[in-house]
């Protein structure tokens, strides 16, 4: 009797292609799982960042003693156009005088600059950007002042309210 010791040619390509198989799938799972960490840490920036955008907001109008403006119309804009938000005063009375003797006023400015089309959904932009500035100094026209001042958010999305504009509540 002969000693056949080893392995046949037949039973070293399964084998191979067994291992093969395996590797592909890990390959596949490990690609997808480092997929979904990166969505998942891109949704943690975006939530944190949005936290402390609307804290901010927030703190804003409690420490504000009078709204000047809210909302300007994004609608109707164009690409790259200013839009103030909101214009908010502190330390001022109704009568735009100085609440406490000794206190500077400060004028909060959320304004709104547009990003270019999206094709869907209709009529929304993307990639705008919100700054908030902070003045001593009341801004002369809401309408033609530039946006200017730290970026509050960036990347906004702006899609247009359904319905007609009859309908809608500004």
């Amino acid at each position: 009797m002969k000693n056949n010791k080893g392995f046949t040619l037949t039973e070293i390509l399964l084998a191979v292609m067994i291992v093969g198989i395996i590797g592909v799938a890990l390959a596949a799972l490990t690609t997808a799982a480092s997929r979904e960490a990166g969505v998942g840490r891109s949704k943690i920036l975006l939530r944190n960042n949005l936290s402390i955008a609307m804290r901010q907001l927030r703190d804003d109008i409690h420490n504000s003693s009078r709204v000047l403006y809210v909302r300007g119309r994004i609608d109707s804009a164009s690409a790259g156009q200013n839009i103030p938000l909101l214009v908010l005063a502190q330390n001022i009375d109704s009568n735009d005088e100085v609440i406490f003797d000794g206190t500077t006023p400060t004028y909060i400015t959320y304004c709104f600059v547009t990003g270019s089309r999206s094709a869907l959904p209709s009529g929304a932009y993307s990639e705008g950007t919100i700054y908030r500035n902070v003045t001593n100094t009341l801004p002369s026209s809401l309408a033609s002042q530039s946006c200017s001042g730290d970026v509050f958010l960036h990347n906004v999305k702006y899609i247009k309210p359904t319905g007609s504009s009859s309908d809608s509540k500004y």
